[in-house]
């Protein structure tokens, strides 16, 4: 195995530097691909570098998006992104220079053969600021089959305009569906019902053929946050108010109980056809009454 992580070290190391890895950051990164999930301890101990340099190091490497923070119950340990997040990282420096895209899929066989397959049934990781939703968002598109949750605003306020259509681009590529329920909040939020109305047709059928959504009123689930759920993940965001913080939950059986409560709340939700009717029937008695 030594060996092979030599071989694969040297064969990566050029590419990992394009995407920002110093020489140090490189052998966390190859340490954690061979281990998994480990303490910054434990890193110290078989990379050879100090303990205090591998905190900061860690860090570095979570801001770039190639480490992932998991909190355990007494302890924070930290894992390697997976080989499909390393491919979008990647796939985004292509598009800044130009150069790499050929070598990913020798890149991703490569570090498919490295990667630890024990990893614990239930981890819990906490994202903070834009960059940490930004990877929230791009974490769903891991998912192995449809996608479903709440929505309490538009995440382009979160993550931008650019990267809200780079993501609704790889959904369509990855041929992902999604369903979700929105609430009160959701169309306040785009400055009241009457811009709301108005915005509503010009979304793109493109769109519309990979997310469903529905309206519930609040009286029945009022939707004051976001939240994702696929594969064994439930996923919820805040950016709100200067807060910014997400937080991914891995766990079959909560993600199994989180499903069956959002078929119930999908069960009593109501089309956006419908939803539309009732608004613009609102708006008329509305401007008659006055």
């Amino acid at each position: 195995m030594e060996d092979r992580m030599v071989e694969v070290a040297e064969k990566v190391r050029g590419l990992l530097g394009e995407i920002g890895l110093s020489g140090e950051e490189m052998v966390i990164y190859v340490v954690l691909l061979e281990k998994g999930v480990m303490s910054a301890l434990e890193v110290s101990k078989v990379s050879g570098i100090t303990r205090t340099q591998v905190y900061r190091l860690l860090e570095r490497m979570k801001e770039k998006g190639v480490v992932e923070e998991i909190v355990d119950e007494h302890r924070t340990l930290s894992k390697a992104v997976s080989v499909d997040r390393l491919e979008r990282l990647f796939r985004e420096k292509v598009r800044l220079l130009g150069e790499v895209e050929k070598s990913l899929p020798q890149i991703r066989e490569m570090l498919t053969g490295v990667m630890s397959m024990d990893q614990p049934e239930t981890r819990v990781k906490f994202y903070r600021g834009k960059q940490g939703i930004s990877q929230m968002v791009w974490n769903v598109l891991e998912a192995r089959e449809e996608v479903v949750g709440y929505t309490f605003r538009s995440f382009e306020v979160a993550v931008g305009k650019k990267l809200q259509g780079e993501f609704y681009e790889e959904m369509k590529l990855n041929g992902l569906k999604m369903r979700d329920v929105y609430s009160e909040e959701y169309v306040n939020s785009f400055g009241g019902i009457d811009k709301f109305v108005a915005l509503m047709p010009s979304i793109p059928d493109s769109i519309r053929k990979q997310i469903v959504s529905r309206y519930v009123p609040p009286t029945i689930l009022a939707v004051e946050c976001q939240s994702d759920i696929y594969n064994d993940v439930v996923s919820f965001y805040n950016w709100y108010e200067g807060e910014v913080f997400g937080v991914e939950i891995y766990n079959p059986k909560v993600a199994k109980l989180q499903k069956q409560l959002f078929e119930l709340v999908w069960a009593q939700a109501i089309g956006e056809d419908e939803l539309l009717q009732r608004l613009k029937s609102e708006a008329k008695i509305k401007g008659k009454e006055e």
